[in-house]
């Protein structure tokens, strides 16, 4: 059983000679997990985000991983200004309108889990 089944694709825009831009980066073994409703009584729960994805150190090159606040283009980011396509998608794009028909989301939060010595470190999408 594949703990880690799924893969996607991110796009972080950035400008270029005040153009925006996109740089994609692929990345296996993640984990998407869709919002799930809970009915409690005559409530229905729904979190806000509209899935999750897991994304483990383990699984990136965090070599070329740069911080939201100092990517200008190079290597890749998590940021929320950053879109995710579940599964590989091999094309570049010129605006989200590009992603039309395809399953994405926009990235609403960023958590680095990069604290414990017993988890893995991670970082876990809010996407939307």
């Amino acid at each position: 059983m594949d703990f880690l089944p799924h893969s996607i694709t991110i796009f972080n825009p950035y400008l270029d000679k005040g153009e925006t831009k996109y740089k994609r980066h692929f990345i296996k073994h993640c984990k998407f997990n869709p919002t799930q409703a809970v009915q409690l009584g005559s409530v229905q729960v729904t979190s806000s985000d509209q899935g999750k994805v897991f994304v483990y150190e383990k699984d990136l090159d965090m070599s070329k991983y740069v911080t939201p606040n100092e990517f200008k283009g190079e290597g890749f980011t998590l940021s929320k200004t950053s879109y995710v396509v579940i599964g590989e998608y091999d094309k570049e794009i010129e605006s989200v309108k590009d992603l039309k028909g395809l399953e994405h989301y926009t990235i609403e939060s960023v958590d680095h889990n990069n604290y414990s010595f017993v988890l893995p470190h991670h970082f876990v999408l809010g996407v939307k």
